[in-house]
């Protein structure tokens, strides 16, 4: 199974601190919802273990997460794993927009998919609990700029 979305957030940040906090590892893992566990290998790989409640699927997965690109304005997130009898790949494009010298505009896309037991689920899901994650990480990326922002 596979899903696939894509969106934008304006962000109250300099493109430049945008770019700077998505491409940090320790700031990202700590936008991440439902972390158990978490381990920084070096600037650009880690390791997640993440709780997973999906219909009646609950645990956790174990995910490994890298930095699999980036440049001027964009970072790309590759990010695969498993637990519970089923697997997931995502791969997080996000990119930083200028609107202005302290404004700025996130954009994000993901592709995913899913096997085994959790591919089961119904797609509409699968569909919405996915969203509603990746819309958790964007706005939790987007609240911790703007508080590191007014320090």
């Amino acid at each position: 199974m596979e899903i696939d979305d894509s969106g934008k957030i304006a962000l109250a940040a300099a493109p430049s601190a945008a770019m700077a906090f998505i491409t940090d590892v320790d700031s990202v893992i700590a936008c991440i919802p439902e972390v158990v566990a978490s381990r920084r290998i070096d600037d650009r790989n880690f390791n997640l273990t993440v709780k997973v409640g999906l219909s009646l699927i609950s645990g956790d997965f174990d995910m490994k997460c890298t930095v699999a690109d980036k440049g001027k304005n964009y970072a790309v997130y590759k990010i695969s794993g498993g637990g519970m009898g089923s697997t997931v790949n995502i791969l997080l494009s996000l990119s930083v927009k200028a609107r202005g010298k302290s404004k700025s505009e996130l954009e994000w896309r993901y592709e995913s998919s899913f096997g085994g037991i959790v591919s089961g689920v119904g797609d509409s899901i699968i569909r919405k609990v996915t969203e509603d994650y990746i819309g958790r990480i964007v706005k939790n990326l987007k609240k911790a700029l703007e508080k590191k922002k007014q320090k």
